[in-house]
């Protein structure tokens, strides 16, 4: 009876629900109130039989025992399956990887009891060191900020066997790669028994989950796959983050790509309109500003067009760049002209300078800077490089327009300023076509500066489209036929040739007439006076024939006889020596007065020795007697030196 009655005991403890075939599962287990009910009732028997079974008392002690062990295992199995069950909803409601993995090491170091609970876990994606990333219990910071290679300490043995590992004494255990770092650290922190347990998932290891205690007392095996199965939900936990940083990744690769695509379509579409509008321009006539307009409006910005020598030809827009520009900005400009693209120049006033070079073939017609408001793309930069381009087809094309009618303008001006004139109707047809009327003339002969050629003409043919008239290039200078008197073609004129040829000395010489029938001799005056100003010294001036007094007698027509009745007086005497006897008295004696009659530095100018020049001048006092060194004497003769100086130049037969 005795043993039938502590069967029943036992047998109430593993007796299973019909139809159960088995398993861990809770519904087959019986529950904590069922089993306390049960041995509630053993027990009243047991008070109601316990006189005429004492002598059973013994064993069904033993009996409720054994039942309250299994009872507390299968409590704790209860709360091991209702963590797991908890770490499992984590994984379908956190989205957040970080949170998943505290709540791990939290459950972790409840349910196994341990003073600390950690994960480490990779830290880039070369994998070659371990880092804290979660952890529950109390560390010091020099602790959790270590990070240990992964072949290191009880982390590296796990790594290399890819199983759980658990060290009763840390301190002295062989079993792993002990390293003064790790352990420096772990001494530090107390921990005796230490369980590290593999985070892996579709073989990949993320990382490891660390149980420690600060006694010697190692986890059970139950303990261990416990750990083992929270280590599972880590790493797909890790496993699932991964995949969800992937997917937004790409995600929003695909969105960026996207954005860029539509940008690059709105980019292509306003570069065609750009396009369009430009062709419009050059095809259908236009003008520079209109490009540049068009040009700060499709890129946002303001702009501004310079020519060769920096000087502003037109602008558009509040921001618009002027010069003189700096440094860094001039610096841009050149290396446009060498590379022939787009090239930024930094920023200025919370504006982004970008400079372009309008280059046909080895004419370069200026430079264009952009102020753009944003920075440009490629696409914007390619579009300002298609408006240079737009810029130079319109300025060949008016140079090629120009250049012929240049060329027709030569042969205009070449029949106005040559005898050919005297046929009247013809002269009278040019007269009219180019408005040459009126009873006051000018003929302009200028200097044409070097590399100034186009500008010189350009500033010309706009006065004269004002004035009436026309200019052109003719015999290497730039002669200029207008409608005006000699003083107004000097104040306007001349002042717009000085204004498109700044830093330079062009010299220039006006000459009036009545009728259109005097002009072969007012342009032979004209000429003749530009070489007597250049022979002077009288750069970067314009003046007339009126100005130079004696000097004009080699600027008429019967120049030679004029000039020779002044020179004879004054100098015959020494002409007829030196042609005599074939000395240069009159060379000496010019330089000699020249430099205001220092005989040391005559010498010096002509080579010779001092004592040499003293006898060439006493020569000369015996030839033109000793008068010719006294006022007003000295002064015909000095002039009468320099007419015969220029006479050269300026009259091929004097």
């Amino acid at each position: 009876m005795n043993h039938s009655f502590r069967y029943d005991i036992v047998s109430l403890t593993h007796r299973r629900p019909r139809g159960s075939e088995g398993g861990l599962a809770m519904a087959t287990r019986p529950t904590s109130d069922s089993i306390f009910k049960s041995l509630y009732d053993l027990e009243q028997q047991c008070v109601d039989l316990s006189r005429p079974l004492g002598e059973a008392r013994p064993q069904m002690l033993a009996s409720v025992s054994q039942l309250r062990e299994v009872l507390a295992t299968y409590e704790a199995r209860e709360a091991q399956l209702s963590a797991l069950i908890d770490a499992a909803k984590d994984l379908t409601e956190i989205r957040d990887a970080d949170r998943v993995l505290d709540a791990v090491t939290q459950r972790t170091q409840r349910l196994l009891r341990c003073d600390l609970a950690y994960l480490s876990a990779r830290t880039d994606q070369s994998g070659e060191h371990f880092a804290v990333r979660a952890f529950s219990g109390h560390a010091s910071p020099a602790f959790i900020d270590s990070a240990v290679r992964v072949d290191e300490g009880v982390g590296g043995h796990v790594v290399r066997t890819g199983r759980p590992v658990q060290v009763a004494d840390y301190a002295t255990s062989p079993d792993f790669i002990h390293t003064p770092y790790l352990d420096d650290r772990v001494t530090h922190e107390g921990i005796v028994t230490l369980l590290g347990v593999p985070v892996e998932a579709n073989g990949r290891l993320f990382g490891i989950l660390f149980a420690a205690r600060r006694t010697t007392a190692t986890f059970s095996e139950d303990q261990i796959a416990l750990v083992s199965s929270l280590a599972a939900y880590a790493a797909i936990a890790l496993d699932n983050a991964d995949l969800f940083r992937a997917q937004q990744s790409a995600v929003e690769k695909v969105e960026r790509a996207n954005a860029l695509l539509q940008a690059q379509a709105a980019a292509v579409e306003k570069g065609a309109d750009v396009h369009s509008r430009l062709t419009e321009i050059v095809l259908h006539g236009g003008s520079v500003r209109q490009i540049l307009e068009i040009i700060a409006d499709a890129l946002q910005g303001s702009v501004t067009m310079v020519d060769p020598e920096g000087c502003e030809v037109v602008s558009h827009g509040p921001a618009a760049p002027h010069p003189p520009f700096d440094t860094e900005l001039i610096e841009a400009l050149a290396q446009s002209g060498v590379t022939r693209h787009a090239v930024s120049a930094g920023t200025r006033a919370d504006h982004d300078l970008y400079v372009t070079s309008p280059i046909g073939g080895e004419r370069k017609f200026g430079s264009i800077v952009l102020a753009a408001e944003q920075p440009l793309s490629d696409l914007d930069i390619r579009t300002l490089e298609r408006a240079t381009q737009a810029v130079t087809l319109h300025l060949l094309s008016e140079a090629a327009a120009a250049e012929a009618d240049m060329r027709g303008s030569g042969e205009v001006v070449g029949w106005l300023i040559s005898q050919q004139n005297a046929d009247h109707a013809a002269t009278e047809r040019i007269a009219q076509r180019h408005r040459l009327l009126g009873s006051a003339f000018s003929v302009l002969v200028s200097e044409i500066s070097e590399g100034h050629r186009d500008a010189q003409l350009l500033a010309g043919r706009n006065f004269c489209a004002a004035h009436g008239g026309l200019v052109a290039v003719y015999n290497g200078n730039l002669v200029a036929v207008v409608s005006e008197a000699p003083e107004q073609v000097r104040a306007g004129m001349w002042t717009a040739l000085l204004k498109a040829t700044p830093d330079t000395n062009t010299t220039a010489s006006v000459c009036g007439a009545t009728t259109l029938f005097e002009l072969p001799g007012k342009y032979k005056e004209a000429a003749a006076c530009l070489k007597l100003m250049q022979a002077l010294g009288r750069s970067g001036t314009c003046a007339d024939t009126a100005e130079f007094g004696l000097y004009s007698l080699l600027l008429s027509p019967n120049g030679a006889s004029a000039l020779n009745a002044v020179v004879a007086p004054a100098i015959g005497p020494l002409l007829e020596h030196d042609r005599r006897h074939g000395t240069s008295l009159e060379a000496t004696l010019l330089t000699y007065l020249d430099a205001s009659c220092n005989a040391v530095r005559t010498s010096s100018e002509l080579g010779v020795h001092v004592n040499t020049m003293t006898q060439r001048l006493a020569r000369i006092d015996r030839i033109l007697g000793s008068t010719w060194r006294a006022n007003p004497r000295q002064l015909d003769v000095h002039n009468a030196l320099r007419l015969r100086s220029l006479q050269a130049d300026l009259l091929p037969h004097p």
